[in-house]
């Protein structure tokens, strides 16, 4: 080498390793001025190479980048990401040496990089590791084709642009982590706060429920672990004392319901399931309460346990106390008056006066007769219901035969469709079997549904009792082409009381309801089906006698 030149070089491979190993801590890379000479070539060289053998360049980095783990599976769109762009601004910086430009490094590439490794889970090592494989990827390639300078301040392009994009790498990708952790933080701190807020809620919820006593317990030993404030003011007995008495149902619980409070909790217990029961409850003060205690049999930490409520419904039942007082009284004292004045009536309506004579004192007897008659069966569709809430309702039910009970029922309404105008009609498909029933209950709930569907269809149209067997089951069904139940309706038909349309309907309301608990109690169930404009059919199944 020309000794002419030397110090010239000297700078040069000064000026380059304190570009890549100086003491400055600035996170900015200085470009380094173009220059003259042999370099020039060497800049041409490299920016062709980078330019012609792109491909070639970009597999063997994605080889040598497949062994970082994070990179291991990403799909190859994303594993280049960036990395093509900045070979491109890489020959950019050889090409703007060469023309006596200032080099613009690669950093906005390597920060968009930074960016995109953070999100795929690249950690910073990585992310240096994948430059340093770009560096070492491309000094092959300039290796493997002849192509390597001779002089060192060849390599500045290279070097000073990997060099750029690591800084820059390294501060965005640490800036969008720090940045991350303190939303991280402060999404954590808020989730924390709304726990707080929501945890506050469920306790001032648990502990105001009014009468109801929130208790959770050892499902083996029965022994409390959360008793809710509420079983102060209910039960007399603070939540610690609670929590504090070793056998405390067998001191609260009467001894004959005590048995059946325990083998509720040992189903629970053994079968995971909800049970409920009414049971008495004796006070700290020695007054009794009425309580329905409802057990959710679950585990935690492979211990079963139990989540439950007991309630006080002492006023309710008192409540339904003085109803059925009030029904017995209805039941005694005004159904037994009302059948005297009945048969009276049917008495006087007999020795009326053949003729002129008697026609108006049969009128006057029939009217009355009308009336009694309707006020009977109010009196009897109240015991009925009442019944039917307190689950008292009985059937007698014996095989019978489904073909005549429709008929029968049929019959005793053709004179009324006669009156209104309609077609009534009986439908039996195949040779329905004989079913398990109450005689006298089916026909009542008939009579509900061919009640209610002559009062809904318009003269001229028709009713159809239809019969049909179906697997284990008989389907009773009812059909009339009357004015159809709007939608919204039907999922409060079968509540007591509740008559849609007052004006279109007359009655009490209670036959719906009393309906699906004389079905219900006889092993069946009901539904009903209904279109605007076409007509509605409710439909019933009983149990096929299998003796």
């Amino acid at each position: 080498m020309d000794p002419r030149e030397r110090p010239r070089t000297k700078g040069r491979l000064a000026r380059w390793f304190s570009t890549r190993f100086g003491r400055s801590r600035s996170t900015h890379v200085e470009p380094v001025p173009p220059s003259e000479g042999p370099g020039e070539a060497h800049d041409a060289a490299l920016a062709d190479l980078l330019r012609s053998a792109q491909p070639e360049i970009l597999e063997a980095w994605e080889r040598a980048a497949r062994q970082i783990p994070a990179g291991r599976d990403l799909p190859r769109p994303h594993l280049l990401d960036h990395i093509p762009t900045m070979l491109e601004e890489i020959a950019d910086m050889a090409d703007a040496r060469r023309a006596g430009r200032t080099p613009k490094p690669p950093s906005e590439s390597a920060e968009a990089h930074a960016d995109e490794r953070l999100e795929e889970g690249f950690d910073l090592a990585s992310v240096v590791a994948e430059y340093a494989l770009l560096r070492s990827t491309i000094t092959r390639s300039l290796w493997q084709k002849q192509n390597l300078p001779g002089d060192p301040e060849a390599f500045l392009t290279l070097h000073q642009a990997i060099d750029a994009a690591i800084v820059a790498a390294v501060e965005r990708y640490t800036r969008a982590r720090d940045r991350g952790a303190g939303e991280s933080r402060a999404e954590l701190e808020r989730v924390l706060a709304q726990v707080d807020i929501e945890r506050l809620r469920f306790r001032d919820l648990v502990n105001n429920l009014d009468h109801v006593v929130v208790w959770e317990a050892d499902a083996q030993s029965l022994r409390f672990s959360f008793v809710s404030e509420r079983a102060t003011p209910v039960t007399g007995m603070t939540p610690a004392e609670w929590m504090s008495v070793p056998d405390f149902w067998a001191a609260h619980v009467p001894p004959a319901e005590l048995a059946s409070l325990l083998a509720l909790f040992r189903r629970c217990r053994e079968a995971r399931t909800d049970e409920r029961m009414d049971h008495r409850f004796l006070r700290s003060d020695g007054r009794v309460l009425w309580v329905h205690t409802g057990v959710h049999g679950t585990e935690r930490a492979g211990a079963p346990m139990f989540q439950a409520v007991t309630i006080d419904i002492t006023e309710l039942r008192e409540s339904i106390q003085a109803r059925e007082q009030i029904l017995e009284i209805v039941s005694h004292d005004l159904r037994n008056p009302l059948s005297v004045i009945t048969m009276n009536l049917e008495l006087l309506a007999r020795r009326a006066p053949p003729g002129e004579a008697g026609a108006d004192l049969r009128q006057r007897t029939e009217t009355a007769l009308r009336h009694a008659r309707h006020m009977a069966r109010i009196i009897g569709d109240l015991v009925d219901l009442a019944a039917v809430t307190a689950n008292r309702l009985t059937v007698a039910r014996k095989a019978e035969d489904p073909r005549r009970i429709v008929q029968e029922a049929a019959a005793s309404f053709e004179g009324r469709a006669r009156e209104r105008g309609l077609g009534l009609g009986c439908e039996v498909v195949g040779e329905p079997p004989r079913v398990l029933c109450d005689h006298d209950r089916v026909i009542q709930i008939l009579g509900n549904l061919l009640g209610n569907a002559i009062s809904a269809t318009d003269p001229g149209g028709s009713v159809v009792v239809r019969l049909e067997a179906r697997e284990d089951e008989v389907v009773f069904s009812v059909a009339d082409t009357g004015r159809g139940i709007p939608a919204e309706h039907l999922p409060n038909l079968f509540k007591p009381y509740w008559r849609g349309d007052a004006s279109a309907y007359k009655g009490t309301g209670l036959g719906l309801a009393i309906s699906q608990g004389l079905v219900a109690a006889q092993g069946g169930r009901i539904w009903v089906e209904s279109e605007l404009g076409r007509g509605t059919t409710f439909s019933f199944v009983l149990p096929v006698d299998r003796s």
